[in-house]
C-alpha cells in the first residue's frame, strides 16, 4: 500500500521535526512492508523459473557425484514444500528449523559451491579468452589484406574519445571495454603502480575485513587455483582444467586453437548451466530470509497476494499451466508494489533531508528500523550471492592508511611471484584482466590514452588493423544497443 495519500510534502519546512521524524518512520515501516511482500511474490516466481532450468539440467547435475548430491538436496527443500513459502511465512520467529540461522546455513551451502567451482572457470576462461581472441584477430587480418598504408590515428583517437565521453555516467566501464580488448603493453613498474594507486584508492573508506575479502577475491580472479576448494570439488571439472592448462599456444596452430576454444567454450557453457540452478536456489533463500526478518509485519497481507498464497499451495508439481497463471499474477502485482516503493521512497529521501537540514538525530531504536531496511535491501538485491561482510557495509572502524598499504603491497607480491615463469601470452592476459577489474585506474584521460596509444601502436601494420577493429567492434556494440 503506498502512501501517497497521507503525507503532504509541499510544505515540510514548517512541519514540526518531531513530526519529520513520525513520516520517516511510518513511510519506513511500509516499505518494509512493501518489501516483504515482494519477497513472497518473487521467491515464487523464483521457484517456478527454478523448476524448468533444474529439470533441463538434472542429468548434468546428476553426473556431479557428491556435489551433485547437494544440489539435488537444497533443491528438494525448496520444491518439495520442505520450506513451502506458507511455513516459511508461518513459523514460530524464534524457531530453530525455519529459523534465520538455518536459511544462513543453508545459503552457505549455495555459496561453498559457487566458490569451489568458479576456480576452475577463471582458470579455463583464460584459455578461451586467448583462444578467442587470436582467431578473432586472425579473421580480421584475413578480411584486411589490401588495406591503404595511411590509416587515421588521430580521428581514431577522436573515435574513441567522443565514445567514452558521450556518457559519463558509464565512462570508467567503456574506457575497461576499450582496455579488455587491446594488448598491454607496459612495464612491469609502471603496471604495479597503477595498480596499487588505483585499488588504494577504492579501498581507502573500507574496512580491514572488506579489504581483506576484496584483496582475496582479486587473488582468486587472478589464479582460480587460489579458490579455498580448487581441486577438492567437482572433481570432473577439476581434470578437465588440469588438462586443458596443458596447452602450448606457442606452438600452436589455428585448427589446435580452434580446439581449444569449442572445448573450452563447452565446459564453461556446462559450468555456467551447473552455477544457475545454485544461484537460482541462494536467490530463492535470499527471500526466505527477508520473510524471515520481517515475519512480524506480515501477518496480515493483501487479499490478492493472499489469493496468490492460497493458488500456489494448491499447486500439483506437474501443473505448469496453473504455475504459468501464477507466474503472471505475481509479476502484476510485483510492477503495482514497486511502483508505490519508488514513489514512497522519493519522499522518504525528501524528508530525511529536511530532517537533517535540522541537525536532527535518530534515536537508537529509530535508527535500527532504518538500518533494518537497508538490511533486507540489501538480500533482495544481492543477485551474487555476496559475503555478508561485503553486503551491509556497515563497518566499524576504516581501515587506516598503512595497513592499507601494507596489505595491497603483499597482493602486488603475490601477484610478481604468480607471473614468474608464465608464458608471455597467459601472464599478460591475466594482467590485462586484473586491471579492467578496478574502476578507472587510470590518474588522468592522458594517461588513459598513452596506455590506448602504446598498445596500439607498438605493433605490425596487421596487428595495428586488428586492435582497432576490436575497439570499433566495443563502439558499435554500444552504438547497436541504444
Amino acid at each position: 500500500m503506498t502512501t501517497k495519500n497521507k503525507f503532504d510534502l509541499t510544505n515540510n519546512t514548517e512541519i514540526d521535526t518531531s513530526e519529520l521524524k513520525k513520516l520517516i518512520l511510518e513511510i519506513n515501516e511500509n516499505q518494509l512492508n512493501n518489501i516483504g511482500q515482494m519477497a513472497i511474490l518473487e521467491s515464487i516466481m523464483m521457484e517456478i523459473d527454478l523448476k524448468k532450468i533444474y529439470n533441463k539440467n538434472i542429468d548434468l547435475i546428476n553426473n556431479q557425484g557428491e556435489d551433485g548430491e547437494k544440489i539435488v538436496k537444497l533443491y528438494k527443500k525448496i520444491r518439495n514444500k520442505d520450506l513451502d513459502i506458507s511455513l516459511v511465512i508461518n513459523s514460530n520467529e524464534m524457531s530453530k528449523e525455519l529459523g534465520y540461522g538455518y536459511f544462513k546455513n543453508l545459503r552457505a551451502g549455495c555459496q561453498d559451491l559457487l566458490s569451489s567451482i568458479s576456480g576452475y572457470v577463471t582458470e579455463i576462461s583464460y584459455l578461451n579468452e586467448i583462444a578467442s581472441e587470436t582467431l578473432h584477430k586472425d579473421d580480421i587480418k584475413r578480411g584486411y589484406v589490401d588495406v591503404v598504408e595511411n590509416i587515421d590515428m588521430d580521428k581514431f583517437y577522436q573515435n574513441v574519445y567522443k565514445f567514452l565521453t558521450e556518457d559519463m555516467d558509464s565512462l570508467s566501464y567503456r574506457a575497461m571495454e576499450v582496455v579488455s580488448v587491446i594488448p598491454m603493453r607496459i612495464s612491469r613498474n609502471k603496471y604495479y603502480d597503477i595498480i596499487k594507486t588505483a585499488i588504494i584508492k577504492g579501498l581507502r573508506s573500507s574496512s580491514k575485513e572488506e579489504v581483506s575479502i576484496l584483496l582475496d577475491r582479486y587473488k582468486t580472479i587472478f589464479n582460480g587455483t587460489m579458490e579455498e576448494d580448487y581441486g577438492q570439488r567437482f572433481d570432473y571439472y577439476f581434470r578437465k582444467t588440469h588438462e586443458l592448462k596443458k596447452f602450448d599456444f606457442k606452438d600452436s596452430s589455428l585448427d589446435n586453437l580452434l580446439e581449444l576454444h569449442n572445448d573450452t567454450t563447452e565446459i564453461l557453457t556446462e559450468i555456467d548451466r551447473i552455477v544457475d540452478v545454485i544461484r537460482k536456489i541462494g536467490l530463492i533463500l535470499n527471500r526466505y530470509i527477508v520473510i524471515n526478518l520481517l515475519k512480524k509485519r506480515l501477518t496480515k497481507l493483501d487479499e490478492d497476494i493472499l489469493d496468490i498464497l492460497k493458488l500456489w499451495d494448491s499447486c500439483d508439481e506437474e501443473n505448469n499451466k496453473l504455475e504459468e497463471e501464477i507466474f503472471d499474477k505475481c509479476k502484476d502485482r510485483i510492477k503495482s508494489i514497486e511502483e508505490d516503493f519508488g514513489e514512497d521512497n522519493l519522499k522518504l529521501q525528501e524528508i530525511i533531508t529536511e530532517f537533517y537540514k535540522r541537525e536532527s538525530q535518530m534515536d537508537e531504536e529509530s535508527n535500527n528500523q532504518l538500518l533494518k531496511t537497508q538490511r533486507v535491501l540489501s538480500y533482495m538485491n544481492d543477485m551474487s550471492l555476496e559475503k555478508e561482510e561485503l553486503l551491509f557495509q556497515n563497518q566499524i572502524e576504516v581501515v587506516d592508511d598503512n595497513y592499507l598499504d601494507q596489505a595491497v603491497d603483499n597482493f602486488i607480491e603475490f601477484v610478481d611471484r604468480n607471473i614468474k615463469g608464465m608464458p608471455n601470452i597467459l601472464r599478460k592476459t591475466r594482467m590485462r584482466r586484473l586491471l579492467c577489474l578496478i574502476e578507472f585506474p587510470f590518474k588522468q584521460p592522458d594517461e588513459f590514452f598513452n596506455y590506448l596509444r602504446n598498445s596500439i601502436e607498438s605493433s605490425s601494420k596487421e596487428d595495428l588493423i586488428a586492435n582497432i577493429n576490436l575497439v570499433a567492434e566495443v563502439i558499435a556494440k554500444y552504438r547497436t544497443s541504444k
